[in-house]
């Protein structure tokens, strides 16, 4: 794990309903990279130019950060 996933992680945990460790009665989660939506979503808001590169992690932490005009 990176530091910017850790040191997030460590401010969750300042809650207390925080809880790091998977959750087995959670449903099982997939990514749909074809859906229709999500390619309009992405041509709209240029989200691949603004995640820029690097590991999901980093595009992640570059979209949140993104000024909006």
């Amino acid at each position: 794990m990176n530091y910017q996933f850790r040191l997030n992680c460590g401010l969750l945990r300042l809650f207390d309903a925080f809880d790091s460790f998977p959750d087995e009665l959670a449903p099982g989660f997939q990514y749909e990279f074809s859906h229709p939506e999500l390619e309009r979503l992405r041509e709209a808001y240029r989200l691949d130019q603004v995640a820029g590169g690097g590991d999901d992690w980093s595009k992640i932490l570059n979209l949140m950060h993104q000024k909006t005009i």
